[in-house]
């Protein structure tokens, strides 16, 4: 097996979120060779929270002998994954994707610059939730949040990465209980700790979501009883393991991409899809799409070769005729 790389850069208008100051980011688009077959996949890692380095990443994927070789690391098995399974649907000649669509929220990465009168045109491209990053300048972002409180037709998800303190989301849940009228769940308020989040949740009464190391907080015991939303990335999650462990507690999911490259996103709507039907309502909106955070490159200005902004509709993942004219070199 050969596998080959070609590195790409992301560019953000402003940091992601409150726990890294990054407006640059760096991953790698893979091809992978193998039985006389070509397969896809995508790199690219956080490790302000907890990820492996993409370099070390990069070198435990040069020692991998066969497509079919399990690693101990999740996200080392989920790029395999991709891989093989694209690979499949090219040789096949069938894309990855079906006609049915998921419903996304829209992705706010920085609250303060945002433009309220978006509203209007998002609500008639059928966006009903907006996910806001919070955590920065906690006073600002609360006040552009109660701009965009006129506009009742949308539920909020506010993700805080872990980086608030229990009394700091006492504080300001108390001095704004306006928030909770249009709060559809706060995401990662404080770090995991099922004391303090069953804290939140009996003086609230809201719902929270668990993202940041959900593989490792999910078997801690009891986490089900303060957990009402699980998010799931399929570029570095056990995803089986999570959907499973949701539909045994009766956890509602969202799956998100990894704000990552488009073709990334990509296979995150993939895998969204194949557990659409098990999850049923228990599925809520996800976050697939974040192609909007990032200034334009070729595969988001490709729109012709794109179906609702995610899928392509060629062979696999899709975009082969941009794929194969990458400007590859031996991992």
């Amino acid at each position: 097996m050969k596998i080959y790389k070609s590195p790409y850069q992301l560019q953000l208008p402003s940091a992601p979120n409150s726990a890294s100051n990054n407006k640059t980011i760096s991953g790698c688009l893979l091809k992978f060779e193998f039985e006389d077959q070509v397969g896809y996949s995508t790199a690219q890692t956080w490790p302000e929270f907890g990820d492996p380095l993409l370099e070390d990443v990069l070198e435990e994927l040069k020692n991998i002998k066969s497509i079919n070789e399990n690693s101990n690391s999740q996200i080392i098995n989920n790029i395999l994954s991709w891989a093989k399974m694209d690979a499949w649907a090219r040789a096949q000649k069938q894309p990855l994707f079906d006609n049915k669509n998921i419903k996304n929220n829209y992705l706010v990465t920085d609250i303060c610059q945002f433009d309220t009168q978006a509203l209007s045109a998002l609500n008639k491209k059928n966006i009903s939730i907006l996910k806001f990053k919070f955590g920065r300048n906690i006073a600002a972002e609360t006040k552009v949040l109660k701009e965009t409180s006129e506009f009742k037709k949308f539920k909020w998800r506010i993700d805080f990465n872990s980086t608030f303190s229990l009394d700091k989301i006492f504080t300001w849940l108390k001095q704004n209980p306006w928030i909770i009228d249009n709060l559809e769940y706060l995401e990662d308020p404080v770090p995991f700790n099922v004391r303090e989040w069953s804290e939140i949740k009996s003086k609230f009464k809201i719902n929270l979501a668990l993202d940041i190391k959900v593989d490792e907080f999910i078997k801690i015991k009891n986490s089900e009883t303060v957990v009402d939303i699980i998010i799931i990335k399929p570029f570095s999650d056990h995803v089986e393991a999570l959907t499973q462990w949701a539909l045994d507690k009766n956890i509602k999911v969202v799956f998100t991409s990894y704000m990552d490259h488009l073709i990334g996103q990509s296979f995150a709507a993939v895998i969204a899809h194949q557990h659409s039907a098990s999850l049923g309502e228990q599925l809520l909106d996800c976050g697939l799409s974040t192609n909007h955070v990032f200034e334009p490159y070729k595969y988001t200005l490709n729109q012709a070769n794109a179906s609702k902004g995610i899928a392509s509709n060629n062979y696999g993942v899709g975009y082969g005729d941009l794929l194969e004219f990458e400007p590859w070199e031996l991992l």
